[in-house]
């Protein structure tokens, strides 16, 4: 492991999945660039889980000084612990998340270092025992508690039973951290406003979610006409909110907007497809689930609109975003674009029923000049508010005021 530069302060920065590449699930991407720019400005290192082979070279390429990297558990270890967890206080993330040797490697950097330490879940929260650290920051990308409570609530019999037992021990995480005086970064008003109900804090600042408009841009759009009538959804299927919403598509919604338009076609990306729109995809030549791809962007440019039926709210959608900086026209819920501040009408149509969406999509069939608007105004909002070097600035601000009064308090000591 390698020093601090000696005129940069040391960021220790925990996390349960490598954020390398930047073209994974969304919460891997916002850690990708937030990492990618806060190393521009401080001595990061960063403590993570992978299998992956080469994760420590790749790590590296992040720009941080060092990284540790702990195996995740899998098959019946994985198991084992997920289940153990029920008899404890904790809940199944955070005994799937939970390394000893992560900790102790983390307990030895704070130790010698006294580093600002960011986690990047309340389910990390257990590596903060025991640290001899400067100041800490959570990193939520949604509220987890919440998210939990949600899914409780669209189960029944003993699966509601669990969800819901794991949503009070979160909360009760949550409030854990708060009465910490742990400072926590949301990715929205709406996460802020949920977590303000759960602890007391008041040092709670908003980091949006972004996107990387150069990788993202309209070039790819501009280069050809899109297929009419075609649909395309993307995120990572085995986060619940977009496996929710592709079984709403699977049990009724396509049939809806395909009797509707029959020449209607809809292109799935993403890890995990759920056998419902797997079933779905076997059945009519015009779904095609691609499961997992290196780059959406050929597949998000030939559609005419991308589709996001999402029916729970937290956190912010990055896929949305991308699409958005290509020029895509958005249809989708209101629970889809929470938190984003997007206006109906002007930068994407908002549809929260199956009859909405038919009609959203028909105005777009029918009217290139609204469908030319949204694609223009999404993609100009994303530019002026989503590009990574805007939304990273109140992090690094916060992590320069910390820095500054850690500093500050050790030198008093000191004197």
């Amino acid at each position: 492991m390698t020093h601090p530069r000696s005129n940069r302060r040391a960021v220790a920065w925990v996390t349960h999945f490598l954020p390398y590449p930047a073209n994974g699930h969304g919460a891997l991407q916002r850690t990708h660039h937030l990492i990618r720019r806060v190393a521009e400005h401080f001595d990061v290192h960063l403590f993570t889980l992978s299998n992956e082979p080469q994760a420590h070279a790749q790590a590296l390429t992040l720009g941080v000084q060092s990284a540790v990297v702990q195996p995740v558990p899998t098959g019946a270890m994985r198991l084992f612990r997920a289940a153990g967890s029920l008899a404890g206080r904790f809940s199944i993330w955070d005994a799937l998340f939970f390394d000893r040797s992560l900790h102790a490697a983390l307990q030895a950097f704070c130790s010698r270092h006294q580093p600002i330490v960011i986690v990047d879940t309340i389910f990390l929260q257990r590596y903060l025992d025991d640290l001899q650290a400067g100041p800490i920051v959570i990193n939520h990308h949604n509220i987890e508690s919440h998210l939990l409570r949600q899914r409780a609530d669209r189960s029944a019999g003993w699966r509601a039973s669990l969800f819901r037992l794991q949503s009070r021990r979160t909360s009760a995480a949550e409030q854990r951290c708060g009465d910490r005086h742990i400072s926590q970064v949301t990715v929205s008003p709406d996460d802020s406003e949920r977590l303000r109900a759960i602890l007391s804090t008041p040092s709670i600042i908003e980091v949006p979610n972004g996107v990387d408009i150069e990788y993202f841009s309209d070039g790819g759009r501009s280069n050809g006409s899109p297929r009419p009538h075609s649909l395309v959804f993307a995120g990572g299927m085995d986060w619940y909110p977009n496996r929710d919403a592709m079984d709403w598509v699977s049990d009724s919604l396509w049939a809806s907007l395909k009797a509707a338009e029959p020449r209607r076609s809809f292109t799935v990306i993403g890890r995990a497809p759920p056998p419902s729109i797997q079933a779905l995809a076997r059945n009519d030549d015009q779904v095609k689930v691609t499961g997992f791809v290196n780059d959406v962007r050929p597949y998000i440019a030939e559609a005419s609109a991308y589709l996001c039926p999402i029916r729970q709210g937290g956190g912010t959608r990055l896929k949305i975003l991308d699409a958005l900086a290509m020029g895509i026209p958005l249809v989708a819920t209101r629970h889809a674009v929470e938190g984003l501040g997007l206006i109906d009408g002007r930068d994407y149509l908002e549809a929260n029923t199956e009859h909405d969406m038919h009609r959203a999509l028909t105005r777009l069939d029918n009217d290139p000049a609204l469908s030319y608007s949204l694609s223009l105004n999404g993609r100009t909002t994303v530019a002026a508010r989503f590009a990574w070097d805007v939304v990273s600035r109140p992090l690094l601000e916060l992590l320069e005021e910390l820095s500054i009064a850690s500093t500050t308090m050790r030198w008093n000591d000191s004197a």
